[in-house]
């Protein structure tokens, strides 16, 4: 048996990644043993936040190079790690039910259905992952888990499953037209390429990075002393380029999907214009160019679709805060700052657990 949550949550969502993390902190403080928070007067239980914690514990886990007792503890995001868990997790589990209640208010799906739709998906999710009930409700126990909190998981995930499909279908709110698509690919995508240049001289382990940056710096104004000159950029680009990763037609992108400083850089320059001084990054030095936005030819479409579902999503997340700002939000403030953080590794009976944090006013 393969113990890892993700498996258990076999119902992905198109827009998981537009889900917790962009409250605006607006919500009710509440206090009443075993409920973490509430929406609209439905209440949510310590049982379904620990589930959604966990996923959330994981994904953080993941994205660390090591794992320690104090992993909590860790910096991330400005925050330390437990805490930005627990703030994920309320975040995500009170989308849910928001969510899920605009579903059954528009008559997307009625409660008996999702109910049953529930039940089916998390069969399924059962019989592809455990030999048998028995080492399903085993798995629960080791989690602390009960079958309750999984069912209302799976219930709401289906119902916002359910309102995003039929939001995306023609003559959904989120159905763009051309012109709305085009203005939206207009403003948030940029085309460029660039020149990558950084110092391998002293090896990949050289404890001397700043130096390193220096000379990458140093040979990136070289090359734009030559572009200054009147020498071609694509030419240079055979030249000098060490991004192995980047094709003849660059890299059209949006916001929030490459580091920093290259994003920033991209984005500032107009169609014809390249940086006057090279942009550091921890990749190296960059020497970018941004070119006109492709609207026709393979390359646009073959993502042309991953570019519309891009606008989708972030309509449908504008529209998402809109409802949760309309929303009456609870917080247990107190029981979400004494929630445990526990990580069991998988195939691992070693848990890694912190000490609860004090409550702090918010």
């Amino acid at each position: 048996m393969k113990k890892q949550l993700s498996l258990l949550c076999a119902l992905a969502i198109v827009f998981s990644c537009m889900l917790g993390g962009c409250g605006n902190g607006n919500f009710n403080v509440i206090q009443e043993d075993s409920v973490i928070a509430s929406v609209n007067g439905e209440n949510i239980t310590d049982e379904e936040y620990r589930f959604v914690l966990d996923q959330q514990i994981r994904q953080i886990i993941q994205s660390m190079s090591s794992l320690d007792e104090d992993w909590a503890e860790t910096e991330i995001e400005g925050g330390k790690a437990g805490d930005v868990a627990k703030e994920r997790a309320f975040e995500q589990i009170t989308e849910y039910y928001i969510l899920a209640q605009k579903a059954l208010e528009l008559g997307i799906m009625s409660e008996e259905d999702a109910a049953a739709q529930a039940t089916e998906t998390k069969d399924s999710a059962i019989g592809a992952n455990f030999d048998d009930d028995a080492q399903y409700q085993q798995y629960l126990s080791s989690y602390g888990y009960n079958n309750e909190a999984v069912e209302s998981y799976f219930y709401r995930i289906g119902l916002a499953n359910a309102l995003y499909a039929s939001m995306v279908s023609e003559g959904g709110a989120l159905d763009l037209s051309d012109e709305e698509f085009e203005q939206y690919y207009k403003d948030n995508f940029v085309h460029v390429k660039h020149i990558l240049v950084y110092d391998d001289s002293q090896g990949a382990d050289s404890e001397d990075a700043t130096a390193q940056l220096r000379t990458a710096v140093e040979k990136g104004n070289d090359i734009i002393a030559r572009l200054d000159g009147g020498e071609d950029f694509e030419t240079l680009i055979d030249e000098y380029n060490q991004d192995p990763g980047q094709d003849e037609n660059g890299y059209t992108f949006t916001y929030g999907t490459m580091v920093e400083p290259f994003e920033n850089a991209a984005f500032a320059l107009k169609d014809g214009e390249y940086t006057t001084e090279p942009v550091k990054s921890n990749y190296g030095a960059h020497i970018i160019k941004r070119y006109p936005l492709e609207t026709e030819g393979e390359t646009y479409d073959a993502n042309v679709e991953a570019y519309i579902q891009q606008a989708q999503l972030t309509k449908f997340s504008d529209i998402i805060d809109k409802w949760r700002e309309e929303a009456d939000i609870g917080k247990n403030v107190e029981a979400i700052a004494a929630f445990p953080l526990e990580y069991v590794p998988e195939e691992s009976g070693e848990s890694h657990q912190s000490e609860p944090t004090e409550a702090t006013e918010n």
